[in-house]
């Protein structure tokens, strides 16, 4: 290994713990869906029915032709404020991504760090991030649209046909012949993808740290992530590790948190839910959520303080970045 892993593990640990700010853009980052851990508690299946007799009348209320047209705008309109929500999250996660790589670069040169900042650098590099993820997203977008129009030109014409029998074993044939298709191509994607992370890790650092464009960045992401492959399998390894403990350890408080509400719930759920149990209930959640939150914005800080300490020791900073356009003057002392 080229890198000094036990040293910059622990340096990646000091700076998180002195600069609270990261822990923010950690939350940030994360809320775009990196690192998120979610427990799932299993429905209550111990409850009995009691048959209801059938008045040939559907129990559901009936809604007229206005009624259903205001539900279908309603919901239309909810999908629409959920949708620019989403996309708001997705832009600021992107931009405290950036802001929580120059942070933890500014704390390791300095040992001083803002916000403020560290995410106005993170929002002026916006389009180069988005950018890269989205010439890397590009194969996978095609890939699949070519699979939609082979599926759409295949089943299509045999489904509507009104062949019978036969038209039922060309359907079975053509499915089969497309899933000897589909496996591999999507083992072939999921591989594109798993080493698409590791160059946007690389990447967003060279977009950051040395100035690169979204292209730019990927042709070194590349490289970095060639040139130094040991290196990033093992710390790759231990993240995962570390993902899997920190899940299981955040499960196991949860647990505790969401058991005393739920079990007091559930016993008097055949005489009626006293409103002290559900409140221990909501509090138990709660607890849940900021749990989680803390969790998730401290591991995301730490894995990025961790990859920015990784990413300088193949680029000093009184080194020529390698994106840097070998066609443009540069002065290095």
């Amino acid at each position: 290994m080229t890198i000094n892993l036990g040293d910059v593990l622990g340096r990646a640990w000091r700076i998180l713990l002195k600069h609270k700010a990261l822990w923010v853009l950690g939350f940030l980052s994360a809320l775009g869906g990196g690192g998120s851990t979610s427990v799932r508690f299993p429905a209550n299946s111990t409850t009995t029915s009691t048959p209801v007799p059938s008045t040939g009348r559907s129990g559901l209320p009936t809604m007229s032709e206005a009624q259903m047209q205001a539900l279908l705008v309603g919901i239309l309109a909810l999908a629409c404020v959920l949708l620019l929500i989403g996309l708001a999250i997705a832009v600021i996660s992107l931009m405290a991504n950036g802001g929580l790589i120059a942070g933890a670069d500014e704390a390791d040169a300095t040992g001083q760090m803002r916000f403020g900042t560290a995410f106005r650098r993170g929002a002026s590099r916006f389009k180069s991030l988005f950018g890269m993820r989205f010439v890397l997203a590009l194969p996978t977008i095609v890939v699949f649209a070519i699979l939609f129009i082979v599926v759409a030109l295949v089943v299509v014409p045999i489904s509507t046909s009104r062949g019978g029998a036969p038209a039922e074993q060309q359907l079975v044939a053509a499915a089969s012949g497309m899933l000897c298709l589909f496996v591999p191509v999507v083992l072939i994607l999921a591989l594109y993808g798993v080493v698409t992370t590791w160059i946007k890790i690389f990447g967003d650092r060279e977009i950051m740290l040395a100035g690169a464009g979204a292209t730019e960045a990927i042709g070194c992401g590349w490289r970095m992530f060639k040139d130094h492959i040991a290196d990033t399998l093992v710390v790759s390894v231990l993240i995962f590790v570390g993902n899997l403990g920190i899940s299981l350890v955040t499960g196991v408080f949860a647990v505790g948190l969401m058991a005393p509400g739920t079990v007091l719930m559930v016993s008097q759920i055949d005489k009626g839910v006293q409103p002290g149990a559900l409140v221990l209930f909501v509090l138990g959640l709660l607890g849940v959520i900021i749990l989680s939150a803390l969790v998730m914005g401290l591991w995301v800080a730490y894995r990025a303080t961790l990859w920015t300490l990784i990413y300088r020791t193949y680029v000093p900073r009184n080194a020529l970045p390698p994106s840097v356009n070998p066609g443009v003057p540069v002065t290095v002392a």
